[in-house]
């Protein structure tokens, strides 16, 4: 860039307005808000703007200035095409974890970025071959109720490294009721389906609202060697009243963010989620009418009946946590008798290839 060239107070306005713009793209597309790169550009606008006002300004430094935004992106911007990711915080929940990377990694999750609340038994250490892959980023986050907290953190942080981010708990697992695809190509033509549609609300698809289907303990009083999709294969129907919670699988860069439960975030103005068949979700952690015709979240609540009640000792990331008695949970376990109603052995064609990562 010469230095007369912006003599001209258009072409000033101009470059100006470019800056600003790539800034907005970095921060609204790709999350890289606070970053190193978004100082230097919000730099060189104040810097234009001075030079507008100030006559005797040092316009060599601007133009040196100006000539090394390239220099700047390529050092600190780097966006890796991800199709979809999966967020997840984590407590003592070890004993599955491996199963469950290796699961989602076959069927289309490309990386994952899981918290750690405080185990106390050996997450990192467990999973630490998928770390050294490239699978997994691993990060301590310890406090009560902090699940929102680390969902936010990782919209704020790694949203710009993928299109698509699931969030799930450790005991959910996203399936597709075709396994001939991939997720993520089932989440674009939900997507495309619904933008194709020639009757709908005039908002934008921002996420995809997947139903559970709740799964009990298969009559396991104890934990069972061998994988939990080959051993747990028994569920509720599908209208069982818990079917109703969803779990969402978003585009990070129009989100708001995690606000009231983490079964739904809050969504930018003009987007919201939708089901899978492109009905609207209206900010709503719970679906009615669902058909799993394509998608489906499995939720292993119980397991078995010893580790039920390990579950409810150790309680949750999102709320306080509460000593029950072993009155309370055997109530609770009652109340899910209804989960074991079902034959359903949708996961066991996936077992030879979860063997194999393991």
């Amino acid at each position: 860039m010469q230095a007369n060239a912006l003599d001209d107070p258009e072409l000033s306005k101009s470059i100006q307005g470019l800056i600003i713009s790539l800034g907005e793209k970095l921060e609204n597309r790709y999350g890289f808000r606070g970053s190193a790169a978004i100082k230097y550009l919000e730099d060189c606008c104040e810097q234009l703007y001075a030079f507008s006002n100030d006559e005797n300004y040092d316009v060599e430094a601007l133009v040196s200035l100006l000539s090394n935004i390239g220099n700047v992106i390529d050092e600190n911007v780097e966006i890796k095409p991800c199709r979809l990711a999966v967020v997840a915080i984590l407590k003592n929940e070890a004993r599955y974890i491996r199963e469950w990377i290796a699961y989602h990694h076959i069927v289309g999750v490309e990386h994952f970025y899981l918290y750690d609340n405080e185990s106390t038994d050996d997450l990192s250490g467990t999973i630490k071959d998928f770390i050294d892959r490239g699978w997994v980023t691993y990060i301590e986050y310890p406090g009560n109720e902090v699940q929102l907290d680390a969902y936010n953190d990782a919209i704020k942080n790694y949203g710009h490294l993928a299109d698509q981010m699931a969030f799930i708990d450790g005991d959910e697992y996203i399936v597709s009721t075709d396994p001939e695809k991939k997720l993520p190509q089932i989440l674009y033509e939900i997507y495309d389906d619904y933008n194709n549609k020639p009757a709908r609300l005039d908002i934008k698809a921002g996420g995809i609202g997947i139903n559970w289907k709740m799964y009990g303990t298969s009559g396991h009083d104890a934990p069972v060697d061998g994988l939990l999709t080959e051993n747990y294969l028994y569920r509720a129907n599908d209208r069982f009243p818990e079917n109703a919670h969803i779990k969402t699988i978003c585009n990070p860069r129009v989100l708001m963010g995690y606000t009231w439960t983490s079964h739904i975030p809050s969504f930018k103005n003009g987007y919201a989620a939708i089901t899978e068949n492109g009905s609207y979700l209206a900010n709503c952690h719970v679906f009615y009418d669902a058909h799993y015709d394509k998608l489906q979240i499995n939720h292993y609540y119980t397991k078995s009946k010893a580790e039920f009640f390990e579950k409810l000792r150790r309680g949750w990331p999102d709320q306080p946590h509460v000593d029950y008695d072993e009155a309370y949970i055997n109530r609770e376990l009652e109340k899910r008798s209804a989960c074991n109603e079902v034959y359903d052995p949708i996961m066991k064609g996936y077992s030879d290839r979860i063997k194999e990562l393991l």
